[in-house]
């Protein structure tokens, strides 16, 4: 077998001030005294403030959930819809939907209501933040993003979010 032995460029250096002794630590030292680069120092402090705030949010009492069960009705729920942009306004801005339905039912039934050819862009958005997967199911968006038990959406002809 052959061993492969590699040179560094001439622009890269090895750094040969730190000495091979060692603390108690296994820490490499120079002259008696720990290395800590302030890459590292920076990154454990922001590490103690992370688990500090995630023992804060431990100690609070559980939110209560919120029972969904009002706002979902007859295996309905409510959807605002709201136009951003040049898209014009649906004649009906509010409505309810089954929340078994996939998300592409909405954005077909979007791009029916406007009128659109198949070839026209057509961006939906969930509380002006992402855009749903197509296979995505209603309930679940509704679960996780509700505004006062409403489903908000966006309908833009240019992507405006995400």
């Amino acid at each position: 077998m052959s061993s492969i032995s590699t040179t560094l460029p001439s622009s890269i250096s090895q750094d040969t001030s730190l000495s091979s002794s060692s603390s108690s630590t296994g820490t490499p030292t120079t002259s008696g005294s720990p290395v800590v680069s302030s890459a590292n120092a920076n990154a454990s402090a922001g590490q103690q403030k992370s688990e500090s705030e995630s023992l804060q949010l431990l100690q609070q009492p559980p939110q209560q959930q919120q029972d969904l069960s009002e706002f979902i009705k007859d295996g309905k729920v409510i959807v605002m819809a709201k136009n951003v942009g040049s898209a014009p306004p649906l004649k009906q801005m509010k409505f309810r939907l089954q929340v078994t339905f996939p998300f592409y039912k909405v954005h077909e039934s979007f791009r029916r209501q406007l009128q659109l050819p198949p070839e026209a862009p057509l961006f939906l958005f969930i509380n002006s933040t992402f855009q749903p997967s197509p296979d995505e199911i209603i309930e679940n968006l509704f679960k996780c993003f509700h505004v006062n038990g409403k489903l908000e959406i966006q309908y833009c002809f240019t992507p405006a979010w995400g």
